[in-house]
């Protein structure tokens, strides 16, 4: 059994649609990033959220330029560790709550809605 551990990743808006991309690529990576958030509140967002419980693999991948490129490759997807390196720079990943880091971040929900 694979070991579980708890992740909340934070990307800039500018690289969500990418970040959508690449989850999807991993098993249950469907429908992350998809929570807008901006520092009013109102649209357009700033940043987009994904949280959950996630391989150790996968937490790996997000801590390492690396270590993202070998995962990705072994799930057939090809991204040039440049790539790798500025997908992870414009993003916020912690084991905290998202609703921790978002607020410290001064995001609130567009729309109201979490």
């Amino acid at each position: 059994m694979t070991a579980k551990v708890f992740r909340a990743m934070i990307v800039t808006a500018g690289i969500a649609p990418t970040a959508r991309q690449l989850a999807e690529a991993v098993p249950a990576g469907l429908g992350m990033f998809v929570a807008a958030y901006s520092p009013t509140g109102a649209a357009p967002a700033t940043h987009y959220v994904s949280e959950g419980w996630i391989e150790e693999q996968f937490a790996v991948a997000l801590e390492s330029p690396e270590a993202l490129v070998a995962m990705l490759a072994e799930a057939g997807v090809t991204i040039a560790l440049a790539d790798a390196q500025g997908l992870l720079s414009q993003a916020t990943v912690s084991e905290l709550p998202a609703s921790d880091v978002l607020a410290e971040m001064g995001l609130m929900p567009v729309g109201g809605e979490v």
